[in-house]
């Protein structure tokens, strides 16, 4: 501690000299990297806030909040990342820059849901629990918008030319999927529109088994890395030997209808019963 700044007063108020009162444990940074001293009585702190804290962070904190949530989470992160990168190699095969038909359009936002998916993961990583969800929800309007091109002929070219409401194609998508309706509404409800819940301290802290919000997000990742799969299986059923979930109505339409094996798959991946849909 800066031996100015040990014989100065406690800010507490107690008219001893900080090295005396709460700064005998405390290791103050340089005086002109100090923005404000404050005291907690009632715990017996002082609260020191440096001009360092975006530093500390990024380079310090981040990482260690990214590790507590790695341990917690790697065996569910392994089979995220199989059906991650399975979606992924679909996808990549059909886009083209600069052309707008069908399939690479839809390429071109499957490839834009999964960097959003990527985002949310590493912003839950490093404990920005609520920031996670508004991310959550741009991954839903954008398969939200997949699906409306999928059952709609006009919407694609209304696509390119600007002219196409993704809130509309939420209202559309959920005559395929009627969960995506109501879990589109959560995230904009709980996360994205302002409400007494953002006024309220979010710690960005350590992860811990016991750690509630975690049964929240990983449900949410495995439901999102799903929809991906799911969504991308019938833009390219074609490419596909085997499909798990959509197969040929033999009118160039597809109905989703996964085996008892790939509903008890998905169940288990899940944790919760399988999303119904309608005849595509």
């Amino acid at each position: 501690m800066n031996s100015n700044r040990k014989n100065q007063k406690c800010p507490c108020g107690s008219g001893r000299k900080l090295r005396y009162c709460h700064g005998r444990k405390l290791n103050l940074p340089a005086p002109d990297r100090v923005c404000s001293i404050d005291i907690d009585s009632k715990n017996n702190n002082i609260i020191v806030v440096s001009k360092d804290m975006l530093i500390n962070q990024l380079k310090r904190d981040g990482p260690k909040i990214a590790k507590s949530f790695d341990k917690i989470l790697s065996k569910d992160i392994d089979e995220i990342s199989e059906l991650f990168s399975v979606s992924s190699s679909l996808l990549r095969r059909h886009f083209k820059p600069n052309d707008k038909s069908f399939k690479s359009t839809c390429a071109g936002l499957l490839s834009s849901s999964q960097t959003t998916f990527l985002a949310s993961i590493e912003v839950a990583r490093h404990g920005f629990r609520l920031p996670y969800g508004t991310l959550a929800r741009q991954i839903i309007e954008t398969l939200c918008t997949i699906l409306d091109l999928a059952t709609d002929e006009e919407s694609l070219s209304k696509f390119h030319d600007g002219n196409l409401k993704s809130t509309k194609s939420v209202t559309k998508a959920k005559k395929l999927i009627p969960n995506i309706g109501e879990i589109y509404g959560m995230y904009s409800n709980e996360f994205t529109h302002i409400s007494n819940t953002h006024s309220k301290l979010h710690p960005v802290s350590l992860y811990k088994e016991s750690d509630s919000e975690l049964g929240f997000i990983l449900p949410s990742i495995k439901s999102n890395t799903w929809m991906i799969y799911i969504i991308s299986e019938l833009i390219f059923h074609n490419d596909i030997s085997q499909p798990r979930y959509w197969k040929s109505d033999g009118n160039n339409g597809y109905n989703f209808a996964p085996s008892d094996e790939e509903i008890a798959w998905a169940e288990r991946f899940l944790g919760t019963p399988t999303m119904k849909t309608e005849t595509n």
